[in-house]
């Protein structure tokens, strides 16, 4: 008759090493409760709120720390609120701009100013010698 092998203490020690859960692999855990599912999810949110929350307060100390140059300040801010910089020198939400951002109104629209001449400025030309 052949008989089962049984392990020694040595090789059982050694496979608990290799496998350490190995002796709840099949022990059933019991499943969670509706209310716990609910509490997890809404903790998770609850998280993802505050992780918004602290990214949100980072973008708007950049946008008015004295240290971070006018280009800088103003795109924090255009991050923040999700818009872009209007290009007109006269549009009323540049008040409001310098404002949160602790610039000058001509700070505002100096920077206005730069934007446009880099979008209408001519590309470089090509030297034809250089490899494309």
């Amino acid at each position: 008759m052949n008989t089962p092998r049984r392990t020694s203490g040595v090789a059982n020690e050694l496979i608990d090493e290799l496998f350490p859960g190995r002796q709840n692999m099949n022990v059933k855990t019991p499943a969670a409760r509706p209310s716990e599912f609910i509490r997890t999810h809404t903790e998770r949110l609850a998280q993802e709120a505050e992780e918004r929350l602290h990214k949100r307060q980072l973008v708007l100390a950049e946008q008015c720390a004295i240290e971070n140059p006018p280009e800088v300040r103003i795109r924090a801010w255009e991050t923040a609120h999700a818009l872009r910089l209007p290009s007109n020198p006269e549009h009323p939400v540049l008040r409001s701009v310098a404002s949160c951002t602790g610039l000058t109104l001509a700070q505002v629209q100096e920077e206005q100013s730069a934007r446009q001449a880099r979008r209408t400025a001519p590309a470089p030309a090509k030297d034809p010698t250089e490899p494309t």
